[in-house]
């Protein structure tokens, strides 16, 4: 992916000053080659920190890329970034290299949802208290310490004697938070392409076939998180299942660095797997 350039409108942004350093360093930055990808990830498997720290740094021009693409949702660009890295931090350490996967075509999953999660999070924290909010980002803090010292996510009972809460303080803080897993939600993207007979178009739909829609799209939400990321991604936007226009596989290849015939062949692999379930099964019957 080209490096990002400091745009007027990100000179614009309130913290203009630390965007600019953001990118200027971006730029000196070296790219890592698919064998580099390889290399860093089997040493992060082994507990390298400081391949850790390279494999995120070498891919911070692909979370300002897609945190450019929720711009306007109550958050700085820089504030997009920082929790786009949260999920290529998550990325980084849960990347199989024996998949056969482009570690970017891995890592567009985690960081596009980091960030929609931050959005939301954001959106919740507005309606809270200040003293709530305080909690919630000290629990956020203890989230990622005890993460980084642990190895594994903490339990909500680790959370709650680290910020002296008590558990179910800390479940109803979480859940206040928490995104709603919606196909309505709206991402800035672009493309277009046919749903086909899997999701009937809006403009041709009768009001009663545009709920049912609805409803099978949360179903279908709800069926792809059993999908690795990249699998999953591809279905996201092929089908538009985030809100954004669904794209050709072409356009999908390009979005993902992957070749057209191979973004069919996941989108064929995940669809036979999403068909095996019985959910699946009953809205073909639906459909």
């Amino acid at each position: 992916m080209s490096s990002p350039r400091t745009s007027r409108s990100a000179l614009e942004e309130p913290d203009a000053d630390a965007l600019t350093l953001f990118f200027s360093r971006l730029e000196r930055i070296p790219l890592l080659t698919a064998h580099d990808e390889v290399v860093l990830a089997k040493r992060v498997e082994r507990g390298d920190l400081a391949a850790k720290e390279r494999m995120v740094e070498s891919n911070l021009r692909l979370v300002a890329f897609h945190a450019k693409k929720f711009r306007g949702n109550g958050m700085t660009l820089l504030e997009l970034i920082q929790e786009g890295s949260f999920g290529l931090v998550r990325a980084v350490e849960k990347f199989d290299h024996r998949k056969g996967y482009k570690f970017s075509t891995y890592a567009t999953w985690w960081i596009r949802q980091s960030i929609q999660q931050g959005i939301h999070r954001r959106a919740a924290l507005i309606r809270m208290p200040q003293h709530a909010h305080d909690q919630v980002r000290g629990i956020d803090r203890a989230t990622r310490r005890l993460g980084d010292e642990l190895g594994r996510p903490p339990t909500v009972e680790e959370l709650a004697e680290a910020e002296g809460l008590m558990p179910a303080q800390v479940e109803l803080l979480r859940r206040a938070t928490r995104p709603v897993r919606s196909l309505s939600e709206p991402l800035d993207a672009d493309g277009d392409a046919q749903l086909g007979d899997v999701l009937p178009a809006d403009e041709e739909a009768t009001p009663f076939e545009r709920v049912a829609s609805a409803q099978r799209r949360d179903l279908i939400t709800g069926l792809l998180e059993g999908l690795a990321p990249p699998a999953r991604t591809v279905l996201e936007l092929r089908y538009g299942l985030l809100g954004a226009d669904p794209r050709t596989p072409r356009q999908v290849a390009r979005e993902l660095g992957l070749g057209t015939e191979r973004v069919m062949a996941i989108e064929r692999d995940a669809l036979a797997a999403l068909a095996a379930t019985r959910v699946a099964r009953s809205l073909a019957e639906a459909a």
